[in-house]
């Protein structure tokens, strides 16, 4: 699922930069300058939250975000600039909500580092643990553990037996809700004070060009 933000131009809440520009260019240039402007600063913002936010388990991480934000690009619409953000679970994370298995009975949690970012048919050995109320976990099959040591005639003998497995990998329930999380883009604030200071540059670089082909008239 991808997430779509819209950045449109109003008179009642333009930019007095932006409102310049509007009288005296055209939006086919206007509008990239507001695209890139606003996939700059959610980009930015994704990249930060990648820093900041580790995988809670610990193990490798998926830089989720990161690859939020090398997936934000923009369009040109007929009012303003089209952003979109290409990453699956990015509007999950947004706006939150049920969430529920499409294929399967259950959704599987992560419940150790080495399962996180992965799905259960990548590990060959699970097993499914029974409660009273049905399936709860997936968990790594128990086997048996043995050691030897060989002896001076040149036999081997066991010197100590055991079992290994048997870790819980995934938690398994029927649907999960999650709550939204606004602060996965940035703020409408940061947006508009980012947008009015790369619009001024651009009014600024637009005047300068213009002064040096009238002969520096200002």
């Amino acid at each position: 699922m991808s997430i779509g933000i819209s950045i449109k131009l109003a008179s009642d809440d333009i930019t007095p930069s932006a409102r310049a520009l509007q009288r005296g260019l055209q939006p086919d240039r206007l509008f990239p300058i507001i695209g890139r402007s606003g996939v700059n600063t959610i980009r930015e913002h994704l990249f930060g939250l990648n820093q900041t936010r580790p995988n809670a388990l610990g193990g490798p991480r998926t830089n989720f975000y990161a690859a939020a934000a090398r997936g934000t690009h923009f369009d040109v619409a007929a009012d303003g600039a089209q952003i979109s953000i290409n990453q699956v679970g990015i509007a999950q994370r947004y706006f939150g909500g049920a969430i529920s298995p499409r294929k399967a009975k259950y959704l599987t949690i992560p419940a150790r580092a080495e399962a996180y970012g992965k799905r259960a048919g990548e590990f060959p050995d699970l097993v499914v643990l029974w409660g009273r109320h049905g399936p709860y976990a997936l968990a790594r099959a128990a086997q048996s553990a043995v050691s030897f040591r060989r002896g001076r005639d040149g036999r081997y003998k066991l010197i100590k037996g055991g079992a290994r497995g048997g870790e819980v990998l995934f938690w398994l329930v029927k649907s999960a809700t999650q709550p939204p999380d606004e602060t996965v883009l940035p703020s409408d604030e940061a947006m508009r004070d980012q947008l009015d200071r790369d619009v001024g540059s651009y009014v600024q670089r637009l005047h300068r060009r213009g002064a040096d082909t009238t002969g520096g008239a200002s």
